[in-house]
């Protein structure tokens, strides 16, 4: 397993996360900082931050099942490249969920 495969793992497990916060929070935010700075009208902004938090964080979930999606088909695609090429020690890891529950230990 290449040092580039274990930063593509690293990044793929955290990657829902953050591109759920990224697409869900800013607009709100944004609205939620004019609705503390508003003179007039505070209300729109507030109606807006709640309307763009439920859109954008159903395209924060959309998005995030995406790369889910993707990190477990390249999962899958990687587990059996390293299964021709013979599982060492270093990869075990990746074959645990295959293994019996005695052999786990």
């Amino acid at each position: 397993m290449t040092p580039g495969e274990r930063l593509k793992a690293r990044l793929l497990r955290w990657s829902p996360l953050l591109v759920f916060l990224l697409l869900a929070l800013p607009m709100p935010t944004y609205f939620l900082f004019r609705y503390f700075n508003a003179a007039e009208n505070p209300g729109e902004y507030m109606i807006f931050a709640l309307t763009s938090l439920v859109l954008f964080s159903l395209f924060g979930v959309a998005a995030a099942v995406v790369i889910f999606l993707y990190s477990k088909f390249w999962e899958r695609r990687l587990r059996e490249r390293l299964a021709t090429d013979g599982v060492t020690a270093d990869e075990l890891a990746w074959f645990m969920s295959e293994l019996p529950a005695a052999q786990r230990r």
